[in-house]
């Protein structure tokens, strides 16, 4: 098996675009960078996000979608030759997947650590940038979402850089299950696995102790920082 790696790094600048008949400023349309591009806790350098609610901010610095799904969409919904950065992510990766990879897990991409916070749930945005109403749904039930970092260590990642796993978090909650329990398989007994993952972004850690009836408490169960 090949070491994992980044295929590439993309940025974007915001873009207007008329979506709904109105105007909309976004930041999906990412760009493949030729060499190594500088990483705050706040993000990629050019790189910006339209809508901050959903996107950006340190829980979610960066995103990272693995370059073997390409060919399943190419496949399922018809994006061939889909450029790299084509579903908005920051790192397309190689040799990491949502079933392998797992909340709180710590990772090395080049020049800088990072930390697994969230799968990424898709949204109104992507289905605007592939040009199918349909597409998030179809995105969803594939569990192929990719996921949300924040910056441990700041530094330079680049295209045909190393990835490598730094350290496991316990609770070994991966991303895919992650995304399915809160989506598809809704259970207490299993919201309160998550729940207790102290280094899942707040909203979804938030949702899961609702449903598991432990708002409010604090989650000590496994400590991924």
């Amino acid at each position: 098996m090949s070491q994992p790696s980044v295929v590439s790094v993309n940025v974007s600048r915001l873009r207007s675009v008329e979506r709904d008949g109105k105007a909309w400023r976004t930041g999906i349309f990412k760009e493949p960078c030729p060499g190594p591009v500088r990483v705050e806790p706040l993000g990629a350098a050019g790189d910006a996000q339209g809508d901050t609610r959903y996107h950006g901010g340190p829980d979610r610095a960066l995103y990272a979608y693995p370059h073997e799904h390409y060919a399943h969409w190419a496949s399922d919904s018809g994006l061939r030759d889909w450029p790299m950065g084509g579903f908005g992510e920051n790192l397309t990766t190689s040799g990491l997947d949502e079933s392998s990879t797992c909340i709180g897990d710590v990772i090395r991409f080049g020049g800088i650590v990072t930390q697994v916070t969230s799968p990424r749930a898709p949204c109104a945005t992507l289905a605007m940038r592939v040009g199918s109403a349909e597409f998030p749904r179809r995105f969803a039930a594939s569990g192929r979402v990719g996921f949300y970092l924040r910056v441990l260590e700041p530094g330079e990642v680049g295209p045909g850089d190393s990835i490598a796993v730094v350290s496991l978090d316990p609770a070994r909650l991966s991303v895919r299950d992650c995304f399915m329990m809160r989506h598809f398989a809704q259970t207490p007994e299993r919201a309160s696995i998550a729940a207790g993952i102290r280094a899942l972004e707040h909203s979804w850690r938030e949702w899961f102790e609702a449903r598991a009836g432990r708002s409010g408490q604090a989650a000590t169960d496994s400590d991924g920082d």
